[in-house]
């Protein structure tokens, strides 16, 4: 099973509209992984950024202002943690080899 969903990430990671990237654990501590978030931009102009938050006994909608904009910097800010997105794809092969 665990396979097949490595497998499905790395053909995900393959279409022009979908980034897969590892964050490894010596990236240290990570801000964003304190809770569960979803930021929805729009390609529309002037749309603004709508965050999705998943808390412990609910869920929460930002939409725009300061606290959506919180919320992107903290994606970036994981972003530029992680693996970029041709090692992130060599290292879940290499999982799938270990497996």
């Amino acid at each position: 099973m665990l396979r097949e969903q490595l497998s499905s990430l790395i053909d995900w990671s393959e279409r022009p509209n979908v980034t897969v990237q590892v964050l490894p654990f010596g990236a240290g501590m990570i801000r964003a992984l304190a809770g569960s978030f979803n930021v929805l931009s729009f390609a529309e102009a002037g749309a603004m950024d709508v965050v999705y938050q998943e808390l412990a006994f609910s869920t929460a909608w930002v939409e725009g202002g300061e606290g959506a904009a919180q919320h992107v910097r903290l994606f970036e800010e994981t972003a530029r943690g992680a693996l970029p997105e041709a090692e992130s794809r060599t290292f879940i092969g290499a999982l799938i080899k270990g497996l």
